[in-house]
């Protein structure tokens, strides 16, 4: 049996509409597991997330570069899914960590930052 590719999400919190549906999206075909995340900068909402979502809370992070730095060689992919405000900071982050990224909805706010990118 295969293994499935082993994903990170960048906020997607159980209070994110859009995260619950990409959670929920990745689960579909089996072929995608959520394992870890930053999924917001709130304390208390990152542990409940982690509790719906049912991943480790070892593998959860109060912020992406500590999610990014401790998680090389563990994921896969790195899913972003903060606000379109902050996807060039993420998007740029977490390839400059060599991750292989997916972006929800724009990836940046303009040209100028899609061309940074």
């Amino acid at each position: 049996m295969i293994q499935p590719y082993r994903v990170g999400f960048i906020g997607g919190s159980i209070n994110s509409a859009v995260g619950r549906t990409h959670k929920i999206a990745i689960e579909l075909d089996s072929q995608f597991s959520l394992v870890s995340g930053c999924f917001s900068p709130d304390k208390d909402e990152n542990e409940a997330t982690s509790i719906a979502y049912q991943v480790d809370p070892s593998r959860v992070y109060s912020n992406h570069i500590k999610f990014l730095e401790s998680e090389i060689n563990k994921i896969d992919l790195v899913v972003i899914l903060t606000p379109t405000t902050l996807h060039k900071h993420h998007v740029i982050d977490a390839l400059s960590y060599g991750y292989k990224v997916v972006c929800e909805k724009a990836l940046s706010c303009n040209l100028k930052e899609a061309i940074e990118i």
